[in-house]
């Protein structure tokens, strides 16, 4: 345990620079820490990514989505398709998964314990 301590402030004393020189030499694999937000804004990982493609969501707002991760070799790639709304598919899943007939399916709904999308929206 003392050995990992003092590995361990051995790295914290020295910057990312120089941390990043000394592991290379190792053959360390290593990076820089990244955000979610660094991660949708990488050109290679996201924009330049065929299984990556910008869908208007429910929301309203446009942001990248993944699609397939593989594809079959004859077929083209199809694109990302939004998420779903919430509630969306509630009476699809009761009905189909759970057996639940549609009477019982619209008490849930009525008494608002099972939601669905707005009407309209």
């Amino acid at each position: 345990m003392y050995k990992l301590l003092c590995g361990l402030s051995a790295i914290a004393a020295r910057d990312h620079a120089t941390l990043a020189v000394l592991l290379d030499a190792k053959g360390i694999v290593h990076s820089r820490y990244r955000t979610m937000l660094d991660a949708a804004n990488d050109r290679v990982l996201v924009a330049e990514n065929p299984i990556f493609g910008t869908v208007e969501n429910p929301s309203g707002a446009h942001y990248p989505a993944a699609g397939a991760f593989a594809t079959i070799p004859q077929i083209d790639r199809q694109p990302p398709l939004p998420a779903p709304r919430n509630g969306e598919h509630s009476e699809q899943v009761l009905a189909d998964r759970l057996g639940l007939p549609s009477k019982q399916i619209a008490h849930l709904i009525d008494a608002g314990i099972v939601g669905v999308p707005a009407t309209g929206s």
